[in-house]
């Protein structure tokens, strides 16, 4: 049977959370999808549980492949599907029943059918917090523009041109929670560094936005983001630095390559947001000792002329954390600095 959306899943070593995810697809109002997971060499019980999915659904499609990273995986999956509209799915996250057939809804297709290339529909996502009592908390995390149907030149004025560089996302960047036409996110695969290893779906997002002939935001939040305690502890990862600059680098050659008015400026100020993220990355890093830390931030605020980054703000960051991170960047000296290391360190 031809169908409309397919839904892709990369899978690592998800069988905690797996069969969630799975009985979220079964749920779905929505008849129109297939599902293609793609096993990224699980060596936990995710292939067993995948197997079986796929023998009672008929909708469900599994590849198993060798550990290549999640960018490598969710292209894969690209690749294999056929189907005019993509949604990714990410294995330890779950979807409301209505998710798709609300979304497939608000597709121009096939009343507008010269848009169904460029199109993209995105909605809001809850984060799923439980705390130590076992009770979950749901979050509703929203884009800052306002829930609409933008094309023609509001889509550029009030999305491209203000894609990036905000503190609270313009649009939600994440690939997931959206759909997109396929061919939109195909056309810009040669956009996509494997390298790239944080910040991997603004790599793929961002083109694909730039392209669109039509976004809807909605104002419904259908995917469940869940947070997992674990995968958050905070480990110093000596190679973010370098990961930063290498996406920088690439949004660069995209707003350049799209022809995106302010472009370069509008990356600037999305650099001094992803900086921040490299110095609380720096400020955490229990290995080393003080005057170590105190070294190596002053030399990422003097490469990255941290002052000259704030000055292009269009206003001052709203998260205290941030704000904290703003001072150190202006004054980055060893009082600041290790005045702000006691304070991330003891949030944790």
């Amino acid at each position: 049977m031809e169908r409309r959306i397919a839904v892709i899943v990369p899978v690592y070593n998800g069988e905690e959370y797996l069969s969630a995810c799975i009985d979220s697809l079964k749920a779905q109002e929505s008849r129109d999808f297939s599902v293609l997971f793609v096993d990224d060499g699980s060596t936990d019980g995710s292939p067993a549980l995948l197997d079986a999915a796929v023998q009672k659904d008929p909708r469900f499609r599994v590849i198993h492949k060798k550990n290549e990273g999640l960018m490598a995986t969710w292209m894969r999956g690209l690749s294999e599907t056929t189907e005019p509209y993509v949604m990714f799915l990410d294995c330890d996250d779950f979807l409301s029943p209505e998710t798709l057939s609300s979304m497939e809804s608000h597709l121009a297709y096939p009343a507008d059918p010269s848009v169904e290339d460029a199109e993209v529909i995105s909605s809001n996502f809850v984060i799923e917090r439980t705390g130590e009592d076992g009770t979950v908390r749901g979050e509703v995390q929203a884009s800052r523009a306002l829930p609409g149907d933008y094309t023609g030149l509001y889509l550029e004025k009030q999305i491209k041109e203000d894609l990036l560089g905000n503190e609270q996302r313009t649009v939600i960047l994440s690939r997931c929670m959206k759909l997109f036409s396929r061919k939109l996110l195909i056309s810009n695969l040669p956009y996509c560094n494997p390298k790239i290893r944080m910040g991997e779906d603004v790599n793929i997002t961002v083109p694909a936005l730039l392209d669109a002939k039509r976004v809807v935001l909605l104002p419904d939040a259908f995917y469940h983001y869940r947070f997992v305690e674990s995968s958050m502890v905070h480990h110093y990862d000596a190679g973010l630095y370098e990961n930063v600059k290498l996406l920088v680098s690439t949004l660069s050659g995209i707003v350049r390559d799209k022809g995106v008015q302010g472009g370069e400026e509008m990356v600037k100020r999305e650099s001094l947001y992803l900086l921040f993220l490299v110095l609380k990355n720096e400020l955490r890093r229990t290995e080393c000792g003080d005057r170590e830390v105190t070294r190596r931030v002053q030399q990422i605020c003097h490469e990255q002329n941290g002052r000259r980054l704030l000055s292009l703000q269009k206003r001052s960051p709203r998260d205290p954390a941030n704000r904290i991170l703003e001072v150190v960047l202006r004054f980055p000296e060893p009082f600041v600095i290790l005045t702000a290391r006691k304070l991330f360190l003891r949030k944790g």
